[in-house]
C-alpha cells in the first residue's frame, strides 16, 4: 500500500499521520510505503505533473476538506481516492501534549480505513 499524507504546510499533521501509519502496519510496514507533503511545496509546480505523482498512491489522506476540494479542483483526483481525516491546523508537534493528542486523533481514525483497506484491498476508483 501506498499511502500519501497532505495537508497546507506539511509540518505537523501530514508528518504525524506518516508515523502513525507506519506503528499501525506493524511488521507490514516494510512493504508499505507513506509520505507527507504539504501544499506550499506543490506551489509552482505544474498541475500535470503534480496529478501524474498523486496517482502512484493507493490512498491519499487529507486533513481537512479545504485539501481534499484543492485535490479535487486543482489535480482532478477522484473524491473516492482523498480520505478527509477532519483534523484542524492547529496541532504543534513540538508541544508534547498537542503531540499526542494529535497522534491519538490519527489512530482513531486511520484504524477503521486501515481494517477496510486489508478486507478489501483494492481502493474505491
Amino acid at each position: 500500500m501506498n499511502a500519501l499524507f497532505i495537508c497546507d504546510a506539511g509540518r505537523n499533521r501530514s508528518p504525524t499521520g506518516v508515523g502513525v501509519i507506519r506503528k499501525l502496519w506493524g511488521p507490514d510496514a516494510t512493504r508499505n510505503q507513506a509520505e507527507s507533503i504539504g501544499f506550499v511545496e506543490l506551489n509552482g509546480k505544474p498541475h500535470r505533473e503534480i496529478a501524474q505523482q498523486l496517482s502512484k498512491y493507493d490512498f491519499i489522506f487529507c486533513m481537512d476538506e479545504r485539501t481534499r476540494t484543492k485535490l479535487r479542483r486543482r489535480y482532478g483526483i477522484p473524491p473516492q481516492r482523498i480520505h478527509n481525516l477532519d483534523i484542524p491546523d492547529r496541532y504543534d508537534r513540538a508541544d508534547d501534549r498537542d503531540f499526542l493528542q494529535l497522534e491519538a486523533i490519527l489512530v482513531l481514525k486511520l484504524t477503521p480505513l486501515l481494517d477496510a483497506a486489508v478486507r478489501d484491498p483494492e481502493p474505491d476508483e
